[in-house]
C-alpha cells in the first residue's frame, strides 16, 4: 500500500500536466467554438438580428455578406452599411466621425428579413472597418451591429488574403506542433525535478527545450516569413515596425526560452530557478499560442 502511494505521488507532476493540458485545450476548443456562433442582438419579442462575420475574404472576390432581420417594423431600405478602408481608418482613428464612412443601402429580398451588401476586392493585407445601423419605417434609429458601434469604436474588420503554398503550411504545421511537443515535455520534466528531486531530469529539460527551440524558430520565422509574405504580402508585422498579435507572440515565446536556455547553458541560473522558468515558459506558450487568436491588424 505504502508502495503505491508512494508511486502515485511520484507520478503526481504526470497527472497534474495532463490536467492542465486537457483544460486549456477544452477551453480553446469552447472559444473556437464561440466564435464561430453568428453575432445576435435581440430586442424583446419582436426584434432580432443576425449576421455571420467571416474575418478573411480572398484576394480578387468581394466581401459578400447579409444579416437577416425578423421584424416587419424595418423598411426595405432602413439598413445602411458604413465602410472605410483600413489605411484612412488608421489615418482617423480614434477621431473617427460617421461622416468619414463610406455609406450604402443593403439591399433586401422581397421576404425573409434578408439583407445583403458587397464591399469591393482589395490587394493582399487590405482591410475594410465597417458597421451597419437598422432602423425603423419611420427612420428611427434601432440598433448597430456591432450594437454602439461608434460610440465604442467597435467594428468589423475583413482583411483580403491569398493562401499560402500547401507544403509550405504543411510544414510550418508540423514544426510548429514537434515544437510544442518537446516544449511540453521540458515543462514535465521541470516539474518532475522540483516535485521528486530527480537531478537527471534538468539534462532532459535542456535537450528539450534546445530541440523545442529549433523546431519553433524554423517554424516561426523562415517559414512564417514566407507564408506571410505569401498570405499578405508582409514578410513582418511585428515589434518594432508592427504590432501584429501572431507575429509578436512568436516572437516572444522565441525570445523567452532563448534566453532561459542560455542562462542555463552559461550556468548564471541555478537548476530551481531553470526549472521554475521552464515551467512559467511551458504555461506562457500553452497559453499565448492557443488562448490569443491570430489576426492582422
Amino acid at each position: 500500500m505504502e508502495n503505491r502511494i508512494a508511486d502515485m505521488k511520484s507520478k503526481m507532476p504526470m497527472y497534474l500536466m495532463v490536467t492542465f493540458l486537457g483544460i486549456v485545450f477544452a477551453w480553446a476548443w469552447y472559444d473556437m467554438l464561440s466564435k464561430l456562433k453568428p453575432d445576435i442582438i435581440s430586442h424583446g419579442d419582436s426584434l432580432r438580428i443576425v449576421y455571420n462575420h467571416i474575418k478573411e475574404e480572398d484576394v480578387g472576390y468581394p466581401y459578400r455578406f447579409f444579416i437577416t432581420v425578423s421584424t416587419s417594423k424595418i423598411a426595405k431600405d432602413s439598413v445602411k452599411l458604413y465602410w472605410l478602408d483600413g489605411n484612412n481608418f488608421k489615418d482617423r482613428y480614434p477621431n473617427l466621425q460617421k461622416t468619414d464612412f463610406n455609406t450604402a443601402i443593403m439591399s433586401s429580398a422581397e421576404k425573409g428579413g434578408f439583407y445583403a451588401h458587397s464591399l469591393p476586392a482589395l490587394e493582399k493585407a487590405g482591410q475594410y472597418y465597417f458597421f451597419m445601423e437598422i432602423s425603423d419605417s419611420q427612420n428611427n434609429l434601432i440598433t448597430t451591429m456591432p450594437e454602439n458601434a461608434m460610440e465604442k469604436k467597435n467594428f468589423y474588420r475583413v482583411t483580403y488574403k491569398q493562401d499560402p503554398t500547401k507544403w509550405v503550411l504543411l510544414i510550418h504545421i508540423f514544426l510548429m506542433l514537434v515544437a510544442l511537443f518537446f516544449l511540453i515535455h521540458a515543462f514535465y520534466f521541470a516539474f518532475d525535478y522540483l516535485w521528486n528531486k530527480t537531478a537527471q531530469n534538468i539534462g532532459k529539460t535542456v535537450s528539450c527545450i534546445f530541440w523545442g527551440l529549433v523546431c519553433y524558430g524554423i517554424s516561426g520565422f523562415p517559414l512564417g516569413f514566407w507564408m506571410a509574405y505569401e498570405k499578405y504580402g508582409i514578410v513582418w508585422n511585428g515589434f518594432p515596425v508592427g504590432n501584429d498579435v501572431t507575429d509578436n507572440k512568436t516572437l516572444f515565446n522565441f525570445v523567452y526560452w532563448f534566453i532561459i536556455l542560455a542562462l542555463k547553458k552559461r550556468n548564471i541560473i541555478g537548476n530551481k530557478t531553470f526549472a521554475w522558468l521552464t515551467i512559467l515558459g511551458g504555461v506562457l506558450t500553452i497559453v499565448i499560442r492557443f488562448a490569443i487568436s491570430h489576426e492582422v491588424k
